[in-house]
């Protein structure tokens, strides 16, 4: 926190996607608090599905093997994509 919710929302309202960004690990990260409230809040005006690019489920590496943790470049790209061009 804090976590404007209420700016995520509108912004989801206003184009029907979201892409949502995290280091951390998909499952029990913020990244899927914000994934349940747009799931619940905008769900009609979703135009693609909730896109998410995370850590992977496992435990942060040793941090000389942080960068194989994190989500790469081409990854976010991808699912930019995907969303963006999703009928």
């Amino acid at each position: 926190s804090p976590l404007d919710i209420a700016t995520i929302l509108e912004s989801v309202e206003k184009t029907g996607r979201i892409c949502i960004v995290q280091e951390a690990p998909k499952a029990g990260a913020l990244g899927s608090e914000i994934a349940a409230e747009v799931a619940e809040k905008c769900l009609m005006s979703l135009l693609a599905p909730i896109g998410r690019v995370s850590g992977y489920d496992t435990v942060i590496p040793y941090y000389r093997l942080e960068k194989q943790f994190m989500p790469k470049v081409e990854y976010i790209v991808d699912e930019a994509k995907r969303i963006v061009e999703y009928k």
